[in-house]
């Protein structure tokens, strides 16, 4: 039915689009729904006005929970509150003008989404093989094309698809192929991630590798990057030598950074209001921070840290892939801005990770580990026993923080 929807779309039936679109919304189990914004995501679908059929869908998300009772079930986690505060802040400082509060309102759509996640193991696996699934479609209709940079046949970015290529690596539903299609589909994506072209995506794969020989803690996503950050700045300028890619990029960012920094600089305890960024160099600023500071000052990226480091304490505790994705994002922040409507890597910044906060309800599959991207967990080395919180051990050998395998004893059709 949503595929009928966005035929009409774009066969320019728009009013037919549009009411089979609200018919699937209706219809499709709640669970399919944030797949469903996944795999439409980088499409642009207008609804009214600046309302797009992803912010719709997410809307129908949140209503229908709330609807069946469901809602009740939601937990928040402290990183949650810190987001909420946040957000809440940066209202405050966007001007009332009209129209201007719709950038934040698809923010806040996707974090709605993300929390209403954490009681639905169900949605929440959905959405990741939405993810594996729509990953591999990029990297198929590429392969005719393998010697050209990878821009996505729906993403229309290296980087956004960079994204979608690094969480399919990260996130493991991959795990319930046969061994033939892991052995496939595996270097698939990671040549996908080559052909993006895009060194921001390459600076956050060698991120992601060398946070996985670490030991979990909690300062690593934050500070992991920042430390491999001048190695970045010294290989970058020879690999786009050697490799002929593109001069402009890098010029582009600092520019666009230095001009943040002078926004920044003129209302730095407050900032402008999120709105003005789609005033400034097409509303992209190629830096997290700067990017927070220009639209919410210091009070702003204070509170978005405070998000961040809370969300570090979870993650390490609950979710070694949400912990890893996290590591991933914050790299890719540093020449990118991740923060906007109509962009892959927020929604799944604000879904995957956030709704990982909190450890998962019973009957949440936990992930294993991925040969090259990510080391095994289990709840031992969380300080709880290893029944904690629904989950069930497995004798995978050492975790991260150096944890003995499982204890025996545990009855085989108990394992996942």
């Amino acid at each position: 039915m949503a595929l009928a929807g966005l035929a009409a779309d774009q066969l320019g039936e728009a009013m037919t689009g549009r009411a089979i679109w609200v018919l699937a919304l209706l219809i499709l189990p709640l669970p399919a729904l944030p797949a469903l914004m996944v795999c439409i995501m980088r499409m642009d679908l207008p609804l009214v006005g600046d309302l797009k059929v992803c912010d719709a869908i997410a809307m129908a998300y949140l209503v229908r929970l709330a609807v069946s009772g469901a809602i009740v079930e939601i937990r928040f986690a402290p990183s949650q509150a810190a987001l909420v505060a946040f957000f809440a802040w940066a209202a405050v400082v966007t001007p009332a003008h009209a129209g201007t509060f719709w950038p934040l309102v698809h923010l806040v759509l996707y974090a709605a989404v993300g929390v209403g996640l954490t009681h639905s193991p169900a949605a929440r696996r959905g959405l990741l093989w939405a993810v594996l699934g729509l990953a591999v479609y990029q990297m198929v209709v590429h392969l005719p094309h393998l010697t050209d940079r990878l821009w996505g046949s729906l993403m229309a970015d290296p980087a956004q698809a960079g994204a979608l290529l690094l969480a399919a690596l990260i996130f493991r539903p991959i795990k319930a192929l046969p061994l033939p299609a892991r052995i496939l589909i595996r270097p698939l994506l990671v040549l996908g991630v080559a052909a993006t072209q895009t060194r921001s995506i390459w600076f956050a794969f060698v991120v992601v590798l060398v946070a996985t020989a670490l030991p979990r803690r909690w300062y690593v996503p934050v500070t992991l990057p920042l430390v491999l950050a001048p190695i970045g700045l010294f290989v970058v300028p020879r690999l786009t030598t050697v490799l002929d890619l593109n001069q402009e990029s890098g010029e582009l960012r600092a520019e666009a950074i230095a001009v943040g920094l002078r926004q920044f600089g003129e209302k730095p305890l407050t900032g402008h209001g999120w709105a003005v960024l789609d005033h400034l160099n097409g509303g992209i600023v190629y830096n997290l921070w700067v990017h927070l500071g220009v639209a919410t000052g210091l009070v702003g990226i204070l509170l978005f840290l405070a998000y961040i480091l809370l969300l570090s304490v979870e993650t390490s505790r609950t979710d070694g892939s949400a912990y890893l994705f996290l590591t991933g994002v914050l790299a890719i922040s540093l020449t990118e801005t991740p923060l906007y409507g109509g962009s892959m890597l927020t929604l799944l910044f604000f879904t995957v990770i956030s709704s990982a906060a909190l450890p998962r309800p019973t009957g949440e599959e936990r992930p294993r580990a991925v040969p090259g991207i990510s080391r095994p967990e289990h709840p031992s080395s969380l300080g709880a026993p290893p029944h904690a919180h629904g989950w069930t051990a497995e004798p995978v050998g050492p975790d991260l923080a150096g944890a003995a395998p499982a204890p025996p004893g545990i009855p085989q059709e108990s394992r996942r």
